[in-house]
């Protein structure tokens, strides 16, 4: 299976970046071509909070996991964040033992294995 069949949506990592700008900067994205830096995330640490908060989102509250490390700067773009967020996350079915991948849009309910799809 490609990476572009495992990858999540534009969608959904639209709402992962955009809940997380909410609450690290306080602001709402409307416009992908904003730089963070215009939303306030413009200095290492404001970006490194963004980023962490990214990566705590995928790996506890959501269905998708980070599958590769994630680099944001200041001078990018609302929508270049997004695309690194398809392409780092994915989303795994929920075998306890071995999760693994699921071919996106649309997500299956159940996995090949048997375990649900979450």
């Amino acid at each position: 299976m490609s990476n572009e069949a495992r990858k999540i949506s534009h969608i959904d990592a639209g709402f992962v970046v955009r809940q997380n700008i909410s609450s690290t900067a306080g602001m709402d994205a409307i416009n992908e071509q904003t730089p963070l830096g215009a939303l306030g995330l413009g200095s290492g640490a404001a970006i490194a909070a963004f980023k962490t908060s990214i990566e705590e989102t995928l790996n506890s509250a959501s269905s998708f996991r980070l599958v590769t490390p994630i680099a944001i700067t200041q001078h990018m773009t609302i929508g270049q964040v997004v695309g690194i967020v398809q392409l780092s996350a994915r989303k795994l079915c929920s075998n306890p033992k071995t999760p693994h991948e699921q071919p996106c849009c649309p997500y299956p309910t159940v996995c090949v294995c048997g375990w649900d799809v979450k």
